[in-house]
């Protein structure tokens, strides 16, 4: 009897500890600040989004994501520059939105990943001292939380 008692304890304590908790995210993606570099005017973020649906396809170029759409791009980008004791949105000739391409998920609909953007697209960078704002869309259209990075500078 005390062996079977044990062999039971065993079997119970292995069938507990296999036991994962299932993490739960949310349809609308949630984006985090990682990193900015310097050498290569990169900005990197995370991002999280429960159903999986982050990314364009080349061929992604209709209905709600079609040229003329305000949702061509699903990465939406602006820059604010120091200005006295504020910040002041700059009006860029050439937009920062992009189109973050499709990554296909094997196995699960959550979809966590690091984006790498390039932003030498303004070098010569003129601006001392500024931050980037920006928000991602996914393919249902729903709007990331908007995200700041801290105050950035170029002063030596």
């Amino acid at each position: 009897m005390k062996n079977s008692f044990i062999i039971l304890f065993f079997i119970l304590l292995i069938l507990f500890s296999s036991c994962t908790k299932i993490e739960h995210y949310s349809a609308v993606p949630k984006l985090s600040y990682k990193s900015f570099s310097y050498l290569d005017s990169s900005l990197t973020f995370s991002v999280v989004d429960g159903d999986g649906d982050i990314g364009l396809n080349s061929w992604d170029t209709t209905g709600p994501f079609s040229r003329d759409s305000a949702y061509y791009y699903n990465l939406f980008m602006k820059l604010y520059q120091k200005k006295d004791s504020g910040l002041q949105l700059v009006p860029l000739p050439i937009p920062l939105d992009y189109r973050v391409p499709y990554i296909e998920k094997y196995n699960t609909n959550v979809y966590k990943a690091d984006i790498n953007i390039d932003l030498s697209v303004l070098n010569p960078f003129p601006y001392d001292t500024f931050i980037y704002e920006f928000y991602m869309v996914d393919r249902s259209l729903n709007k990331s939380n908007v995200v700041r990075t801290p105050l950035l500078s170029f002063k030596k």
